[in-house]
């Protein structure tokens, strides 16, 4: 993949960022995105991440996002990795290191050390990856 531009999350983003996880959860049996609970922020996506003073970030592929991470702080220096997806047609592109090396480089730009990240236990691919 050519060098990829990493562009603010914005509200406009909504529906394409719950079609990349819809499309990355659909490949684990019982994994769905549950907008009415867990995965409520993805509805305001944007302005969800700018209130916890942290950063979001999209690639597109012609109308398509694919692939999104943000970041936001969680106490002094700490931070947190969040939704970090990328479109199962460009897993093995770089895309995905890119993404993570955009995200350390914010984090260390606004004075962190420490990036944290959760995972869903049957993420295996994704733990490789980390």
């Amino acid at each position: 993949m050519a060098d990829p531009i990493f562009e603010p999350v914005t509200d406009s983003d909504v529906d394409g960022v719950i079609a990349l996880i819809e499309g990355c959860f659909s490949e684990y049996d019982g994994v769905y995105i549950d907008l009415d609970d867990l995965d409520k922020d993805l509805l305001t996506y944007a302005a969800d991440i700018k209130a916890k003073g942290g950063e979001g970030y999209v690639v597109r592929g012609g109308d398509a996002i694919l692939g999104t991470i943000a970041m936001a702080p969680v106490t002094e220096g700490v931070f947190e990795l969040k939704r970090l997806y990328v479109h199962a047609g460009n897993r093995g592109s770089g895309l995905g290191p890119a993404l993570l090396h955009h995200i350390e480089s914010r984090v260390r730009a606004c004075g962190g050390h420490t990036l944290e990240l959760w995972t869903d236990t049957r993420f295996e691919r994704a733990h490789r990856f980390y």
